[in-house]
């Protein structure tokens, strides 16, 4: 037990830790183009990128389905079967994929040129052909990488996706000079290539798979295809709201708009993305769990619960709190519109996460119904109030629809997924350390309101929110970290405090 528990604890870590590298790797990769580039130019490399990724709605969410299949072969001890569904998924996955990107292309323009003005159009199609072929090959590295998760083997795809971003980030340092936003598509290529011979060197050694043995299976295939149906119309309707809510941007909000969205959105997601991969992690886990006793899971659900609570507004506090230092960092400057839209978004991501326990907890039951209808309302009111809001508001409305979108749909997943399972909210909020962290990152927040406020038309001194986060992060640490950390570690803490105080 000590020993899953570990494995657990590395997956998590593991999974968290390539966020934070990756996060790390686009902060330096996004300065570097606006130097290189320029604002507009990431604003057509943002809605180019959305576009091509419309050729991941025909996917059927096979990727997905294969974590939780390998993770029930897995619990049989049925490896044959393991190798069946990663042939299966691989071919049928390249060989859709080649095809939706030869039938993508050619329409592909029509699209552009609503959204981008006509100046840009050449630039945007030059870099499509490597988006399409990024596509395909992260289509079939996302088999194998499901394969890792589904095995509880998560560390090893994580430092796989880890050292192919520092990979992205020195290729493109080296080829924009030479062929500018050309250069970063084509960094991105090599990125999904090295991606997939990691991710299938390492399948072919922990299961001993032979990808050029035909292992073609038709009960496996309907088995993936029934589930990841339906997770990929969940995918269709959450994955619509990227490219819609993009080209509303440029739409309405221009493409320097759409660029700071680009670098803000960039910066939540990969806060928010720690957390995702985190709880993405423990989806074997829930599907053991839910096989064996319900009073265990239900324990664990808290758990998982409480820590994404908390974990999900430090996080997402902090980014808050530290937007005006991204910006003179990562801009140059204190950008006004590029801190506003990390506010909203900051917010609405939180939001978001809570609802990542029982997301997640659906996705290893297998029913994913409720999952259906949270993201139809998301896609219906995030299309609906981003026209309406976006005609009267500009880009900012646009946000704000994304923003009440996502508060609906989450509530509505949450609200549905307690009652399913006769969960009761006053079960999860139990703990004191909840209930006076929430209480004092507002407390946080409202200063940093007042601070901004303060110098509202200069720049803020760096130091002031500097001292914030580092004050918000010591009282995260006391909140949460020390009711986590092993007991020998808090003995440690406790005898170095007792030793410094001369007791």
């Amino acid at each position: 037990m000590e020993k899953k528990n570990s494995i657990i604890a590395l997956n998590v870590l593991s999974s968290a830790g390539q966020v934070v590298i990756i996060g790390l790797v686009y902060f330096f990769l996004y300065k570097y183009l606006l130097t290189k580039l320029s604002i507009e130019m990431l604003g057509v490399w943002s809605v180019v990128l959305a576009t091509s990724s419309i050729a991941n709605l025909a996917n059927f969410g096979i990727a997905s389905s294969v974590v939780r299949y390998v993770a029930i072969y897995f619990t049989e001890n049925d490896i044959e079967k393991i190798k069946r569904l990663v042939f299966t998924s691989s071919i049928f996955l390249f060989v859709l994929f080649a095809l939706i990107s030869i039938i993508i292309y050619p329409f592909a323009g029509i699209i552009l040129k609503w959204v981008i003005s006509e100046k840009y159009i050449g630039v945007a199609l030059s870099i499509l052909p490597f988006s399409l072929m990024c596509l395909i090959t992260n289509a079939v590295a996302g088999v194998y990488s499901s394969v890792l998760d589904g095995l509880q083997k998560n560390y090893i795809r994580s430092l796989i996706f880890s050292s192919s971003s520092l990979f992205l980030l020195v290729i493109t340092y080296l080829l924009t000079p030479l062929f500018g936003l050309k250069g970063v598509a084509m960094a991105q290529v090599a990125q999904s290539v090295y991606s997939l011979i990691g991710c299938l060197i390492l399948v072919i050694k922990t299961i001993k798979y032979n990808p050029f043995k035909w292992n073609w299976n038709k009960p496996i295939f309907r088995d993936i295809f029934s589930y990841g149906m339906k997770f990929q119309f969940i995918s269709i309707l959450g994955m619509f709201n990227e490219p819609v809510t993009k080209a509303l941007l440029a739409k309405f909000g221009g493409l320097a708009f759409t660029g700071y969205y680009e670098m803000a959105n960039r910066l939540v997601m990969q806060a928010r993305g720690v957390i995702v991969n985190a709880n993405q992690s423990l989806i074997p886990v829930l599907i053991n769990l839910g096989k064996e006793n319900y009073d265990q899971w239900l324990a664990f659900y808290k758990k998982t619960f409480n820590s994404v609570f908390i974990i999900a507004l430090f996080f997402m506090g902090s980014v808050f709190i530290g937007s005006n230092i991204f910006s003179i960092i990562w801009i140059g400057h204190e950008e006004i519109i590029f801190s506003n839209i990390v506010l909203i978004l900051s917010f609405t991501i939180f939001i978001n996460l809570l609802c990542s326990p029982a997301y997640f907890s659906i996705l290893a039951d297998g029913d994913l119904n409720v999952l259906i209808a949270s993201q139809f309302w998301i896609a219906t009111l995030n299309l609906g109030l981003g026209i309406l809001l976006g005609i009267f508001f500009s880009g900012y409305g646009i946000v704000i629809a994304c923003f009440a979108s996502t508060l609906f749909g989450t509530g509505y997943l949450i609200y549905k997924f307690h009652i399913s399972k006769n969960i009761r909210y006053k079960y999860l909020f139990t703990e004191t350390n909840i209930k006076l962290f929430t209480l004092g990152s507002f407390t946080i927040f409202l200063f940093k309101y007042i601070i901004s406020r303060q110098f509202l038309h200069q720049q803020t001194p760096i130091i002031l929110y500097s001292s914030l986060i580092f004050i918000y992060s010591i009282f995260f640490f006391n909140s949460y970290i020390l009711h986590h950390l092993p007991q020998k570690v808090v003995t440690m803490l406790s005898q170095f405090r007792i030793k410094k105080n001369g007791i």
